[in-house]
């Protein structure tokens, strides 16, 4: 017989409010120890979205602050880079300063600015190779690239590259920075050159040299007779010949322009072609390869890269180079030259010497015996107001003869080899100094703001102060091409770094040309105010970021206070509950009999 005052209906009906209880309690009990409202987004479902796209925005901040983060500190090696440079710059131009009080005859003072301008290039090739992480700060998109490189060893080794007479350190940004390595023309064909000593030219047979500049340095090698160092004087690729009707000019398409189209041609040197009709060009385009055959000159002959079209007339990448070379002008019956001995204060005159005969290349012949007792072979000579101006310049006596009335002096030309049509082999290459490139990256510092890292070590104000120094530790003391025979070097080398540091205006360059550009103070406001950028950006993100993360918490935290009262009241509720249900299972009708 059941006695049981609790039924199916009702024990069911108590085990499914304490379930409820015991998820309540649980709920509240990891609401405390979380002090979230919930675990799963379920749990605060009506904020949920809201609460997804503030934790959106604060990972995205956080990735712009640490990127932030890392540029600053880019900026800031940078900035110690800048100002180790700026401060090398202006020792180097104090000591320059200090120089000019002392005469360039002086050994000790000359020796002692050279030294200071090839340490002083030693010591900018380490602060422009300065990295982060890995990554060089001076080299544009090469960043694995270490971006200056001067090949420096001691300065007795850069000064037997640049002699400061047959080879001179570059005096404008294009020379100095030429960079080029062919061993083959445009067409591929390796048998393409012309050395020629009585120009003293190379010659390509296509437009091979267009990366060169006058002034710029570079070597041959692989040839029988010509390998050596170089110093461009100037570049071609014409002879001059006017209104030439026969060339045929092949287009890259392998069709052809004859007098039909264009009437006739004129050919100037040194880069320019022009036809008689007008427009009759306007096909070709810049960049594009052509060959002109057929001219009757057969110099105007060969391939060539244009560099410029309007159509009518265009000018072409040179193929023609001429080198710095040293050697005399035949002139006889010269009574006017002075010829100088500056080590020794001696000037001879036609009163010591009689007459001078000049023979090309290396000859000088005076009419009295022992007129020349007084030089040595390895001396150095300075020729003035020689009746033919070509034989004006500094010279190294290579020898004197047994009766003192001839003197030798050290040439240097090139040696005949190869001819149109029978052109030879070689390889020309000039080195820049200069690894990196130009390229411009870009760092995005928040959604609608970039910052170009744009400096490079190849910027106006490096490039100067580079070039300055050069100049100053080129050519040894004592040489026709050191730096006591050519004290012009020491006012062109101050222009520079005075342009290097501020930029010097309403003057004109001791070169004849324009500079790029740019000086140390535009440098460091350019780096400053990106550092001040980035810092005032990193600082709104700092603020955003609490913004995000107390809006965020004021969704997703609870009220620890509260949710500590509500999970006593629950464990009570749930005790209760408990107790309830015991109580009931626990009744019986027999109680009651």
């Amino acid at each position: 017989m059941v006695v049981r005052v609790a039924d199916l209906s009702i024990t069911t009906s108590l085990v499914n409010r304490l379930h409820v209880l015991q998820q309540q309690v649980l709920e509240k009990q990891t609401q405390v120890s979380s002090e979230k409202k919930s675990s799963q987004y379920a749990g605060i479902s009506r904020d949920s979205q809201r609460l997804v796209n503030l934790e959106n925005l604060t990972v995205l901040n956080s990735r712009y602050m640490s990127n932030n983060e890392l540029i600053d500190t880019r900026l800031q090696v940078q900035n110690n880079a800048y100002k180790a440079v700026e401060k090398t710059i202006t020792d180097m131009r104090g000591r320059l300063e200090t120089f000019l009080e002392f005469s360039t005859s002086d050994k000790t003072a000359v020796d002692d600015i050279q030294d200071w301008a090839f340490k002083s290039l030693q010591a900018i090739e380490s602060q422009l190779n300065a990295f982060v992480d890995g990554q060089y700060l001076f080299a544009g998109s090469r960043t694995h690239t270490k971006p200056v490189d001067f090949g420096l060893t001691d300065l007795a080794a850069f000064q037997a590259k640049y002699d400061g007479e047959a080879v001179s350190y570059p005096t404008s940004r294009d020379a100095h920075l030429a960079n080029l390595s062919l061993s083959a023309d445009l067409t591929g064909n390796t048998d393409w050159l012309v050395f020629t000593e009585a120009t003293n030219t190379i010659s390509a047979t296509s437009s091979s040299f267009g990366n060169l500049d006058v002034g710029s340095v570079f070597t041959v090698s692989g040839t029988a007779s010509n390998d050596g160092t170089y110093e461009v004087t100037s570049l071609g690729a014409f002879n001059t010949d006017a209104n030439d009707a026969a060339p045929t000019i092949t287009l890259p398409n392998t069709s052809t322009l004859t007098a039909a189209d264009f009437t006739d041609l004129s050919f100037t040197a040194p880069l320019t072609v022009a036809a008689t009709a007008a427009g009759s060009l306007s096909s070709i385009a810049v960049g594009d390869q052509i060959t002109i055959s057929g001219a009757t000159d057969s110099g105007n002959n060969g391939t060539y890269v244009i560099t410029s079209n309007d159509g009518t007339t265009m000018t072409v990448a040179p193929t023609e180079v001429t080198v710095n070379g040293i050697e005399l002008t035949t002139d006889a019956a010269d009574t006017t030259a002075d010829i100088e001995l500056p080590l020794d204060s001696i000037t001879l005159t036609n009163t010591d010497y009689g007459t001078l005969t000049f023979t090309n290349p290396d000859t000088i012949d005076a009419t009295t015996a022992g007129a020349f007792s007084e030089v040595e072979a390895g001396d150095v000579i300075v020729i003035s107001n020689a009746n033919n101006a070509a034989n004006n310049g500094s010279y190294t006596v290579a020898s004197v003869n047994g009766t003192f009335d001839q003197i030798t002096i050290v040439k240097k030309e090139l040696t005949d080899e190869g001819s149109i049509g029978a052109e030879v082999d070689g390889t020309i290459a000039a080195s820049s100094w200069y690894k990196g490139d130009d390229t411009v990256l870009t760092h995005r510092i928040d959604k609608d703001f970039t910052v170009d890292m744009d400096i490079n070590a190849i910027h106006p104000a490096f490039e100067k102060a580079i070039r300055a120094m050069g100049i100053i530790a080129q050519g040894e003391f004592g040489t026709a091409g050191g730096l006591d025979q050519n004290e012009n070097r020491i006012l062109e080398a101050r222009w520079l770094l005075d342009s290097a540091l501020d930029e010097v205006t309403g003057e004109t360059s001791p070169f004849g040309q324009t500079e790029m550009a740019g000086d140390m103070i535009s440098l460091g406001f350019n780096i400053g105010f990106k550092q001040i950028l980035i810092q005032d950006t990193s600082d709104r993100f700092t603020k955003l970021d609490t913004v995000l993360k107390g809006q965020a918490a004021d969704i997703e935290n609870v009220d620890l206070t509260l949710a500590i009262a509500e999970f006593t009241d629950s464990v009570t509720a749930m005790q209760a509950a408990y107790q309830a249900f015991a109580k009931t299972q626990g009744l019986s009708l027999s109680d009651y009999l």
